[in-house]
């Protein structure tokens, strides 16, 4: 089990904890409890794994779980309010559902710090990790700064002092946020601050920037008299990677499938690939299903 913990920016704690848990046979590698800000988690962690020295790392028949603990709902005594730390008590609505949009948009980095941690591709060097960040494109792997991720580090400011720690954040792009990291730093004086511009840096590896395409296509389904006919979509995801020789291509496949639909696909993609130029052994592959049932051929 891997913990990592954001404020928001009104001052609540919440942790993403991320678990090893046995996978029976038809569900997915990644489970993301229900709520609201189920998809942008679920999304992000996929699109991350994709920035990774190695896709596929996690034990044979293990799943991780997120979990998005309850928020804490800051103190505040009068007359300057001092916001709880990480690892005290508080209450609110599980899985971040009092959380707006805009500041959920925080929930990704901490989910996906501790699911590269649960999976031993990553350990922090201090008891607790916080991180404050965003990304337009996970599958790039840029952090960036935002709004909200200003707001919850002036929120840092105002909490008592947290002890040894490690705090994640993406560069300041201005003297503001460059300040604002100096006053972080004072608040907390044993608070190790990591300043991140790729998810890469993590792991010393090179950046994933235009090494990364992406492709969309549609695909009708027949239901029958029961209901209209529809169009479903599908998204394959691929990066180039050089394999020991002798190794084949790592695909992971998203969505609501079988997993007899998820070896064919793999099958299929594998079959087709000896006739490529460049074949097998030199990509790795994302192919998000849709999230319907499906159980028809016509995604094939």
């Amino acid at each position: 089990m891997s913990d990592c913990d954001v404020i928001m920016p009104d001052g609540r704690w919440l942790t993403l904890r991320a678990s090893l848990m046995p996978q029976p046979g038809e569900t997915q590698a990644l489970h993301v409890p229900e709520g609201p800000h189920k998809k942008r988690l679920h999304g992000a962690i996929w699109e991350a794994r994709m920035t990774e020295p190695q896709l596929i790392s996690q034990p044979a028949g293990k799943r991780v779980s997120l979990e998005v603990c309850q928020p804490r709902q800051p103190q505040q005594p009068e007359p300057a309010p001092r916001h709880t730390a990480p690892g005290s008590n508080g209450h609110g609505d599980a899985n971040g559902k009092t959380i707006p949009d805009a500041d959920a948009s925080l929930l990704a980095w901490p989910a996906i710090l501790a699911d590269r941690a649960v999976r031993g591709l990553w350990q922090t060097t201090q008891a607790k990790t916080i991180a404050l960040g965003t990304s337009s494109d996970w599958l790039q792997g840029e952090l960036e700064t935002s709004a909200a991720q200003q707001a919850s580090l002036r929120q840092l400011c105002q909490v008592a002092d947290l002890g040894p720690c490690e705090l994640f954040v993406p560069p300041p792009v201005d003297q503001a946020g460059a300040a604002l990291h100096q006053q972080v730093r004072a608040a907390h004086p044993q608070l190790i601050l990591r300043e991140l511009e790729n998810l890469c840096c993590l792991n010393g590896q090179p950046q994933a920037n235009a090494s990364v395409r992406r492709a969309h296509i549609w695909f009708p389904v027949l239901c029958g008299a029961a209901e209209p006919d529809r169009l479903l979509s599908l998204e394959i995801i691929l990066r180039r990677h050089r394999y020991a020789e002798g190794q084949s291509d790592e695909f992971i496949i998203d969505g609501k499938v079988t997993s007899s639909q998820r070896n064919e696909i793999k099958t299929i993609l594998n079959s087709l690939r000896q006739h490529d130029q460049h074949g097998v052994g030199e990509w790795r592959t994302l192919v998000r299903m849709p999230q319907d049932a499906i159980s028809g051929q016509s995604y094939q």
